[in-house]
């Protein structure tokens, strides 16, 4: 490994720690965004993302440990690279990636329980049976054991897109598209890992040691399943906790929001919400909603004296008809 590779190593590693730390601190300060119901999946989001954080802190040391470099030469220390840190990590979050997607869709009690213990442990299945190859120093023993571990990715595959197809196309319209979305992030991040599985055995990196092509495509994987996968599960959830249309942005729900405030003339409220430093910076932001907000009020203000009008026309009337049968009477 030359310098070039082992400082390529290096920092992909510590942008995933980077981005795993500030994805756990994001899913768990929001939590309370979201309804009780999808709580349960954004907090599984945080523990993936917080084991992930650990266990890329210790590749991180290992990766140190294992190499050092001096007049800009990079030679092994004669301790090994501890690359079944990514296996620990991947037995533990990988049954949770899967049980964020059944979690958020709403399903029954029954059928998620159902889903999470079947995917949850085709997956457990799927990593143990990979590990015996990642390790293995020949092509045929990878080759058997990455066939062997192929089977219950495809089972989870096929049950992704077929056994929760009807359930996904129960989904409210304005989660729908996301959970498809999700559904097929994971799939083809997943797919990622038996490609840069088999990268030793077409001759890309050396079996059974570190390599760049191969530490780094996995990260890459880890960063986009666990880290990106976690934000669609979280705008999933607001969706589904809020009922919103399937292109609603934050930004609308921010615009519409101060919209209204203006609206009812709440300009002091709607700046204190928005976080402006005063009302002047609200008022330079959303000004353009005064016309119609004065238009709105001078509506109702003409509607209140149409209705004083008639009332004075109908007292009016009333009391000419009454000094009219006086007059008769007399």
């Amino acid at each position: 490994m030359d310098l070039s590779q082992f400082s390529l190593v290096y920092n992909s590693l510590s942008f995933g720690i980077a981005t795993f730390g500030a994805a756990t601190a994001f899913f768990w300060l929001n939590r309370s965004q979201v309804d009780r119901r999808y709580r349960t999946a954004i907090t599984i989001s945080g523990i993936v993302t917080l084991v992930a954080f650990y266990h890329y802190f210790r590749m991180f040391e290992s990766l140190g440990n294992a190499f050092q470099v001096k007049g800009g030469t990079v030679s092994a220390t004669g301790v090994p690279f501890n690359d079944a840190y990514r296996y620990v990590d991947w037995l533990l979050t990988v049954p949770l990636l899967v049980a964020e997607l059944i979690l958020v869709m709403g399903l029954s009690a029954a059928e998620t329980r159902s889903r999470v213990l079947t995917l949850g442990g085709a997956a457990v299945v799927m990593i143990l049976l990979g590990y015996p190859g990642e390790v293995a120093t020949d092509s045929g023993t990878r080759w058997l054991w990455w066939g062997l571990s192929m089977l219950p990715f495809l089972y989870i595959v096929f049950t992704l897109y077929t056994g929760l197809g009807d359930s996904i196309a129960r989904q409210p319209e304005g989660a729908k598209g996301l959970i498809e979305l999700a559904r097929n992030v994971t799939i083809v991040s997943w797919c990622f890992y038996p490609i840069v599985f088999i990268l030793p055995m077409i001759g890309l990196a050396t079996a059974g040691s570190i390599n760049t092509y191969v530490q780094v495509g996995y990260t890459i994987s880890d960063i986009i399943a666990k880290a990106g996968y976690g934000v669609l599960i979280y705008q999933i959830a607001l969706r589904e906790s809020a009922g919103m249309p399937a292109d609603t942005r934050i930004h609308d729900i921010r615009h519409g929001s101060a919209t209204h405030l203006i609206a009812d003339g709440d300009i002091a409220t709607a700046s204190r919400i928005l976080g402006h430093s005063n009302a002047y910076v609200t008022l330079a932001i959303y000004g353009h909603m005064l016309p119609h907000a004065s238009s709105r009020a001078m509506a109702r203000i003409g509607a209140l004296h149409d209705a004083a009008s008639a009332t004075l026309r109908d007292e009016e009337e009333a009391a000419t008809s009454e000094d009219d049968g006086d007059q008769g009477e007399g």
